[in-house]
């Protein structure tokens, strides 16, 4: 039996011993899950592969998870697609993406060896290459014969091959394009661009972004997308090196622009930050059926501090719901773009009220819409989520000063102010799904995780003045499916 067979019969033999899943964000069988990969639609489907180890808890054994969804919220589980298998990825199926050529759906992805055999890591010794393989019908992967198609001959002098990886691919004109993360000459991140015309055949085109040296980071998992006549590039930040894990926060960060295909530059206009939560990283876009751009994401735990969560559970890991992107004065913005309204169990609207006090809300898994209407002389307010007596999330709203603060007294810790341009109007989404909060404040995006035991299921509005309150739609959710 080969490993691919191993992995799907232990998936179907343990898959029934995990419990306490979300009801509509997704989450592995069984197992750890990190970032998305693959994330596109192909044949009437969208479909996610995933960052995948269906033996553990944390992070080994990496393999390719896979499921098919047609409307972004229901999906279903199938089989695991890749595992590592062959000599350049021997260690590891580790992240990439999927790109239709020809009818047929193809996956580039990163092919890791460590050679250390389980001793202690020397990590200039990992090898990290660039391989491709061809998704079939039938749901099974061919990898290509001739792996790596990107390789060290194709690394420019001067780049390490240790941390060479998350290849996204796109098509610009006759072209392919592929976006990598690489460690430059200083040993800090740059996002490399490499073309082809067949998607085997790779050259070196340029680096095209990296930080100051002083900025002490790494990047992973780059895309390069076009919205509204603006190129768009995201990429994962993390420290280039343990020393400066104190000091560079890993996040996700985006730089709108223009790439120039002539200078092979991106020309910077504007930047910022996709999510202003705790628990967001490794996210990947695609074109959705109607045209848009939409991006989903890893909610995710870098730490064991969830171990004891995770041991009752039997999996760990999150995606974020899809969402839409958009650009609006030089800012990218995101909505959700899945469509839950009609998996809604109860739905209640209030339009044009003044709120006093505290308004409380039940409900988890659920949908809360909020649209407020600022007097900035009694301008605060504040949206508990998951609460109970002792505990929740707490998030106050100073449209005055235009600042969200967020607070959490759970395991994962929350406590910092947000800038955020909040304006005369405040548009607030907020869906809560057992372990996983995500906040959308007039497009900006807040993603939260939260494993505990004793998290409460209340939700509550509350101001200090009177607060006019133009819309309020609260839903609890039922229906969904992922199987």
């Amino acid at each position: 039996m080969n490993k691919i067979e191993n992995a799907n019969k232990y998936i179907e033999e343990n898959k029934s011993k995990a419990k306490s899943k979300p009801l509509y964000h997704f989450t592995p069988p069984i197992g750890w899950m990190n970032d998305p990969n693959g994330f596109s639609y192909y044949n009437g489907e969208y479909h996610l592969f995933y960052q995948y180890g269906p033996y553990g808890l944390f992070w080994d054994n990496i393999h390719w998870g896979h499921a098919v969804s047609d409307d972004l919220v229901n999906w279903k589980h199938r089989p695991v697609v890749m595992a590592p298998d062959i000599i350049s990825d021997i260690s590891g199926c580790f992240s990439g993406s999927a790109i239709e050529k020809d009818g047929k759906l193809y996956l580039m992805y990163t092919g890791h060896i460590d050679p250390n055999l389980g001793f202690d890591i020397v990590h200039k010794e990992i090898v990290q290459q660039q391989c491709l393989a061809t998704y079939h019908i039938d749901g099974t992967v061919e990898k290509y014969e001739n792996n790596p198609v990107i390789a060290q001959r194709e690394l420019p002098a001067g780049y390490e091959i240790r941390d060479f990886r998350d290849p996204k691919v796109y098509k610009k004109g006759e072209l392919y394009y592929c976006v990598l993360a690489g460690r430059n000459e200083n040993s800090r991140g740059s996002i490399l661009l490499y073309s082809s015309s067949d998607l085997v055949e790779w050259e070196f085109v340029a680096d095209i972004y990296r930080r100051p040296v002083n900025d002490n980071t790494l990047f992973e998992c780059p895309d390069l997308f076009e919205i509204d006549g603006k190129d768009v590039l995201i990429f994962s930040i993390m420290p280039c090196s343990p020393e400066y894990s104190e000091d560079v926060k890993q996040q996700v960060e985006y730089v709108i622009g223009s790439m120039n295909y002539k200078s092979n530059v991106f020309e910077e206009e504007s930047r910022g930050i996709i999510d202003y939560g705790s628990n967001y990283y490794a996210p990947q876009t695609t074109q959705n059926k109607d045209g848009s751009q939409v991006i989903i994401g890893w909610v995710s735990d870098w730490s064991k501090i969830n171990k004891e969560f995770v041991e009752e559970y039997g999996y760990n890991g999150i995606m974020t719901l899809p969402r839409r992107l958009g650009i609006d004065s030089g800012r990218l913005i995101q909505t959700p773009t899945a469509d839950i309204t009609k998996y809604e169990f109860e739905r209640k609207v209030v339009k044009d009220f003044e709120l006093m006090g505290e308004l409380l809300l039940g409900g988890n898994p659920l949908n809360l819409h909020l649209h407020v209407e600022v007097d900035k002389l009694d301008s605060v307010f504040t949206i508990d989520l998951m609460k109970n007596e002792a505990k929740g999330f707490s998030f106050t709203f100073d449209p005055d000063l235009n600042f969200i603060k967020l607070f959490s007294s759970y395991k994962v810790a929350v406590d910092k102010s947000v800038v955020c341009e909040l304006g005369g109007s405040v548009e607030i989404d907020v869906y809560v799904d057992n372990h996983c909060v995500e906040l959308y404040v007039n497009g900006f995006a807040f993603t939260f995780l939260c494993y505990d035991f004793d998290k409460g299921h209340e939700t509550s509005i509350h101001t200090q003045q009177k607060q006019l309150i133009k819309c309020l739609k609260h839903t609890e959710i039922a229906g969904v499916k992922i199987e």
